[in-house]
């Protein structure tokens, strides 16, 4: 009877050494648990942004931006996301202004984020965000949550379009985007 229960510690070590190893194994690499995603963000300041077109009378204090012309100006700015050769998925975009504007009579300021495609020669419209209604608040969070073309990779590039309307009666702080690493 000793013989026996001596074979069956040995064959109950023996399925636990290899069970122990086999385990270990096959939990390498894919079911360690994930690390979470972990949201990053990116402010383009008013300061970062430059006319692309001439003649037009506008001011950038660098804390704000501003055009005082009686047709719409339009600036860009890049955007730019750790070069770590990830691909980032945008979540959210914020514009800070100034809108004192009646929408009836002015318009809104917009930014509008592109990502870009340099050895193709193209870009595609990813999202933007407006300012909307008079308020005296100074300045005013406007958000948006929905993007096109996610994921941007640091090999294509992404860059804001500013569009301020012909109206006094705007300011524009800056712009933030909410981004993590990896697809959406």
């Amino acid at each position: 009877m000793k013989k026996v229960q001596k074979s069956w510690a040995a064959v109950l070590l023996g399925a636990l050494l290899i069970a122990t190893l086999v385990g270990v194994v096959w939990a390498a690499p894919d079911s360690r648990p994930r690390a979470a995603v972990k949201t990053k963000k990116i402010t383009i300041p008013a300061g970062w942004f430059h006319p692309n077109q001439d003649g037009h009378n506008w001011t950038n204090v660098g804390e704000y931006i501003t055009s005082h012309d009686t047709y719409p100006a339009t600036f860009l700015a890049p955007v730019v996301f750790p070069s770590s050769g990830q691909k980032f998925t945008v979540e959210k975009m914020a514009l800070y202004a100034y809108d004192e504007n009646d929408d009836l009579v002015g318009g809104d300021v917009c930014a509008t984020l592109f990502r870009t495609n340099p050895v193709q020669g193209n870009e595609v419209f990813m999202g933007y965000v407006c300012s909307s209604g008079s308020s005296p608040t100074d300045p005013r969070t406007f958000t948006e949550t929905s993007f096109n073309y996610n994921p941007v990779t640091t090999a294509r590039g992404a860059y804001l379009q500013l569009y301020i309307p012909d109206n006094t009666n705007l300011k524009v702080y800056g712009v933030r985007i909410w981004y993590h690493a990896g697809k959406p």
